[in-house]
């Protein structure tokens, strides 16, 4: 059974990275110019975030949540990035799988290493053949029957209409635009439970958020309160430190090195769970990243 409507509900399943068999593919029509093409990830690199997403599944296995992974893959093999950070490539509203059409071609080669665990919901393949419409599903945040669609490098116009489109109008797609043009959602606008969420200073206002989003607890977070942990590895900005994931309403996972975040939330009730992905930046990554929740408790 495949259901999640959102990004808060109680967690009971989820599809967690991995990062064994990655690789930098070959970019094939579009580059993102900042993106390394054709070289092998360390293997040091490849061990650590391995320790890491060990640490990550025992955490949420204490919660009872049940943790599933992708098959192995070599994909230097087939010229494919890796399936680690699993929300990228698949998008669950309901009972709905949509394999979304990521930008990058690579990225869809990722599907067949998922895609097992999918079996039991509606899966719905997104047009490949046109080049104007793309988004990756991590261009999307999910509050029930609202769900926002970034605009970006990453996801077009059209991407957003052709949500619409399919969703029906039993769903709200709020298409938001000149807001963040580099790539995923999931560091500037981030839900922590119903009624209540981040918004990255840096990148958003007020005017930038849909009506139902005014009316909750905003908890701006300004850049003096993320980390900068510098490293020859980084390719992501530090706002990745942003990039927190919710198990149940109250309790987050987030990274550890970000020390003045994780107390704040904590001030304001929230019980944070620490992980440590030590190449986040590099394979591009963080808590809510490397998770697709397959299963949420709707109450």
């Amino acid at each position: 059974m495949i259901q999640s409507c959102n990004e808060w509900d109680p967690l009971k399943q989820v599809l967690l990275g991995s990062a064994m068999g990655m690789y930098w593919p070959v970019a094939q029509g579009a580059k993102w110019e900042v993106l390394p093409s054709g070289e092998p990830i360390p293997n040091n690199i490849l061990e650590e975030t391995e320790v890491g997403l060990a640490q990550y599944s025992n955490i949420l296995k204490s919660y009872d949540v049940d943790v599933l992974r992708p098959k192995p893959q070599d994909y230097s093999k087939i010229n494919g990035f890796g399936a680690y950070s699993t929300r990228d490539t698949v998008l669950i509203i309901d009972n709905k799988v949509i394999y979304t059409p990521t930008l990058f071609e690579y990225r869809r080669r990722e599907w067949p290493a998922m895609q097992d665990h999918f079996k039991s919901g509606e899966e719905i393949h997104a047009p490949l053949d046109d080049p104007d419409l793309f988004f990756d599903a991590a261009n999307v945040i999910r509050c029930d029957r609202d769900i926002l669609y970034l605009v970006s490098a990453t996801g077009s116009l059209k991407g957003g209409q052709w949500l619409q489109e399919t969703l029906g109008k039993e769903y709200n797609v709020h298409i938001l635009q000149d807001l963040y043009h580099g790539s995923h959602l999931d560091s500037t606008i981030v839900p922590l439970k119903e009624g209540m969420v981040l918004l990255n200073r840096s990148r958003c206002s007020v005017e930038h958020l849909p009506e139902f989003l005014k009316k909750w607890d905003c908890i701006w977070i300004e850049p003096d309160m993320i980390k900068d942990i510098k490293s020859d590895y980084n390719i992501s900005s530090k706002w990745i430190g942003m990039n927190i994931f919710t198990i149940k309403p109250g309790v987050v996972v987030a990274d550890e090195t970000q020390y003045e975040l994780n107390a704040y939330l904590t001030s304001r009730g929230i019980t944070v769970e620490t992980i440590n992905l030590p190449y986040a930046r590099y394979l591009l990554g963080g808590p809510h990243c490397t998770t697709l929740d397959t299963i949420r408790i709707n109450r």
